[in-house]
């Protein structure tokens, strides 16, 4: 029953991100809460993460940064709260982006960092060229070009 629960919910999942490559944000967050309630019910904190990160980049993409928000952060509490490494860098990812999108880039930086410094930590070459692009980003958003550039050559020794 739990496996059958499991390939539920990917399927859900995978329902969502079809919805969101045709911009129905609308209907790819009701199949990724259809992913969060199994998830819940099952008690499957890794599944549970990855309905956050759904809901939470379908809200981002929909405009609705502050409850994208409230989604990544719920990622992110989930991934340290299993000691998921690899979950965490993603969710200071998502949540950097977001933060980013809401004008706060002090905070995107921090979180790109952190993103950066747990890919190092892992050996994630393709996460840390996303963490130098992200940090890359954020620096051409505050206006720091320069900063931009030099983080924009480091991503490119990871692509």
């Amino acid at each position: 029953m739990t496996l059958l629960k499991v390939e539920e919910a990917r399927a859900y999942s995978n329902l969502g991100s079809s919805h969101h490559y045709r911009r129905n944000f609308a209907q790819a967050i009701v199949f990724h809460e259809n992913v969060l309630r199994i998830a819940q019910e099952l008690g499957d904190r890794a599944v549970e993460a990855r309905a956050f990160a759904g809901l939470g980049h379908a809200a981002r993409c929909a405009g609705d940064y502050n409850q994208a928000k409230r989604w990544h952060e719920r990622q992110l509490d989930m991934a340290l709260g299993t000691r998921d490494r690899v979950g965490e860098g993603r969710a200071c990812s998502n949540l950097g982006i977001v933060y980013q999108l809401l004008g706060e880039h002090d905070a995107a930086l921090k979180l790109h960092q952190a993103h950066l410094n747990i890919a190092r930590a892992l050996g994630d070459r393709a996460g840390m060229g996303r963490a130098y692009g992200n940090i890359g980003n954020a620096f051409s958003a505050m206006g720091y070009y320069e900063q931009a550039i030099k983080y924009h050559k480091q991503e490119l020794k990871f692509n």
